[in-house]
């Protein structure tokens, strides 16, 4: 039987035009008592409440995903760079267990938990990496290799696109998570992310019943190849934005 929170949840994806099985409502549930349980320990993210963690977490990391465009089929890679506690990466892989997730953390205990919440939820092709986002946007293995890129709450907007976009592939998607009042200068940003091989910025207004009016999301698609110098080394793009 689903709980008030799952109902919430379901409410919120309804909106969005998702919905989820009961086996994805019991993940769910099982993730916010463990976030819940490990927080008390480590710190993991100042959401604290069940509700709260049901709706500005789960709910959250899933609102963008409808107004991206594309289509999560098995195999659609994905890669959440500064996941934190997993967000919005595997709420996302719940929600899309056919798809391949990459979640990016320099935290360590947050990649123990990472590992540990992914091994309980049985969630398969998920691999956790603990890296500077600078060294993993230099790998051959990932740089443009990804269909979809997400970031929430990692950075400024400047720096962000020079961490996501090396990462998305020719035609794939970055999206960041962002709010209004954060987003500034549209015509910079616009340059900054044509220099990394992305599109102009398209600025879509998440509309819920249940999240802040000022949330965002930001989609850029990959039109070009990054430049080998991009992204700088470690720390650059943060202090020197381009």
């Amino acid at each position: 039987m689903k709980n008030n929170n799952s109902k919430i949840l379901e409410e919120g994806l309804l909106e969005l035009n998702l919905s989820m099985t009961d086996q994805q409502a019991a993940q769910f549930q099982y993730f916010a008592e463990e976030l819940i349980s490990w927080n008390s320990k480590f710190n993991l993210t100042a959401i604290n409440t069940m509700k709260d963690i049901y709706t500005l977490h789960f709910l959250d990391s899933i609102s963008a995903i409808p107004f991206s465009n594309t289509i999560i089929s098995p195999n659609f890679s994905i890669c959440d760079i500064g996941t934190g506690a997993g967000f919005p990466g595997i709420p996302i892989k719940i929600l899309y267990p056919e798809s391949k997730l990459t979640l990016i953390e320099s935290s360590k205990k947050k990649c123990t938990f990472l590992q540990h919440i992914t091994t309980e939820l049985q969630l398969t092709n998920v691999e956790i990496i603990s890296e500077r986002i600078e060294e993993i946007g230099q790998n051959e293995l990932y740089r443009e290799s990804f269909d979809l890129v997400t970031a929430r709450a990692v950075s400024k907007i400047s720096t962000l696109l020079e961490y996501g976009i090396p990462l998305v592939k020719l035609n794939g998607i970055l999206l960041d998570y962002s709010k209004e009042d954060l987003i500034s200068n549209h015509e910079n940003l616009n340059q900054i992310s044509h220099l990394l091989g992305g599109s102009s910025l398209y600025i879509h207004k998440i509309n819920s019943s249940f999240l802040d009016n000022d949330k965002v999301v930001i989609k850029i698609q990959k039109l070009n190849s990054t430049e080998n110098r991009y992204p700088r080394k470690n720390g650059i793009p943060s202090k020197r934005p381009l």
